[in-house]
């Protein structure tokens, strides 16, 4: 039953099944009638009579079966097939009322119940001609309300099909249109540096072609893959960068270990920490955070960087969602609907901060390079710069643990205290991420 059709044999056995059925129920009816009338002893013969009636009908099922989906009733040409069903009934009567006749003539003496007497036949075919016609009408009723259903289901699967075929090619659509936006401004990346430090460009382009080869390789169907991968080709994207600010860009993730394996759209992060980089800080580099980590049912990721201030540049990158933003805002609505949420925007205390949560589901994969990663509070503490006060993000307690490899860390890249007398005010620390428009909370714990 591959296509939700029955197999030959089940076939067969439901329609043994219907037909017994009919005949015990016809039998009873007439039997208890017996009785009512006082006629003893009539069992035999009305189970004789009524049994042989229901499975010689079940016989002429298959020939009326294969009538009805030769010439199928449609809509706009149903009367020529009306008609075929009309001419044919004369012969399913006659052959229904032949083999009860020719059935029972043979069962009946050997089943001791003598020779069978069927009356005067003249009589006997009109007579069976009137119930034939309910028979053989519920029959043809049968098979054209089931292939009906069926027609209707394969329709509507079919439409399912197409409507998720639709939903990603939009996301494939939506995925592409990312790439050479990407692959764009990571060139002219490369290209500002190949002039004064080409050593430096050439390892740029290295990178360049690990990210492009993760960014081009296999996702589920529905374009996720886990977090840990996701990470991986982040980290991918962020060497590139940290190379082209010579180590003024300093970047961190605080990811819980159980997030690693959530399932997320490949290529979500590098947009989010593209807009990060070029509103976060600009020519000055600057610090990022990524941070990721369950709910609940939901995984929450939100990227956020220490920027100078709620700008006018950050504004109206809030407001106006570019490529990025919106590529990805679009992205999860096709996936996830109203199951999602996305938040994006300046924060007050300066910097701009991303956030998402998503289903969280989970791949079988195994522990991430995070997952050993010691726990350490992540805090956001305005430090004193050239133009004045610019929030930094540091650990507020162990070192950060690094990736293998030499990647970012697994948690914020310390910065170091000002010096005495360096003209810091001081300030309270306060928690990486906020949802746009909220005021700011306490401290809290991120696990990387």
């Amino acid at each position: 039953m591959a296509d939700g059709r029955l197999s030959r044999r089940q076939a067969l056995a439901l329609g043994l099944a219907v037909f017994s059925l009919a005949g015990l129920l016809s039998f009873f009816y007439h039997y208890l009638d017996d009785r009512a009338w006082g006629r003893l002893g009539t069992a035999p013969s009305r189970a004789l009579d009524e049994f042989t009636a229901a499975y010689t009908a079940g016989l002429l099922f298959i020939l009326v079966l294969k009538l009805v989906r030769r010439y199928p009733l449609r809509r706009g040409a149903w009367r020529k097939p009306l008609a075929i069903y009309l001419a044919a009934l004369p012969l399913f009567s006659v052959a229904h009322t032949t083999l009860m006749l020719i059935s029972r003539d043979t069962l009946s003496p050997l089943l001791g119940l003598g020779r069978y007497n069927y009356g005067d036949l003249w009589y006997r075919f009109p007579m069976e001609f009137a119930n034939q016609i309910t028979i053989y009408s519920m029959m043809i009723g049968t098979v054209w309300l089931t292939d009906l259903y069926r027609d209707n289901r394969r329709r509507e699967l079919a439409a399912a099909r197409l409507q998720e075929e639709l939903a990603r090619a939009q996301l494939a659509n939506l995925r592409l249109q990312l790439q050479p936006h990407f692959l764009f401004n990571t060139l002219n990346t490369i290209s500002a540096v190949m002039y004064e430090d080409v050593e430096r460009a050439d390892a740029m382009l290295a990178r360049l072609s690990e990210l492009l080869r993760h960014s081009l390789a296999e996702a589920s169907p529905a374009g996720e893959v886990p977090l840990a991968r996701e990470l991986e080709t982040s980290r991918l994207y962020l060497d590139i960068m940290q190379a082209r600010f010579e180590g003024r860009l300093r970047v961190g993730y605080a990811v819980a270990p159980e997030a690693e394996a959530a399932l997320v759209p490949h290529f979500l992060l590098q947009p989010l920490l593209e807009n990060a980089i070029r509103h976060g800080g600009g020519e000055e580099g600057g610090e990022i955070a990524v941070v990721a980590r369950r709910e609940g049912e939901a995984l929450v990721l939100e990227v956020v960087d220490g920027g100078g201030g709620a700008s006018a540049t950050n504004a109206g990158a809030s407001a106006g969602f570019g490529i990025g933003l919106s590529n990805t805002s679009q992205r999860l609505e096709r996936l996830y609907g109203d199951r999602h949420g996305f938040q994006a925007g300046a924060r007050p205390e300066g910097g701009f901060a991303v956030r998402m949560s998503l289903p969280f589901r989970t791949a079988m994969v195994g522990a991430g390079p995070c997952a050993a990663a010691p726990r350490v509070p992540l805090v956001l503490t305005p430090t004193w710069g050239p133009r004045g006060p610019k929030p930094a993000l540091r650990f507020a307690g162990a070192a950060p643990h690094s990736l293998p490899g030499g990647g970012p860390p697994c948690g914020i890249t310390t910065t170091p205290e000002p010096e005495a007398g360096s003209g810091d005010p001081g300030s309270q620390p306060f928690a990486p991420v906020l949802p746009a428009g909220k005021a700011a909370r306490p401290p809290r714990e991120a696990t990387p």
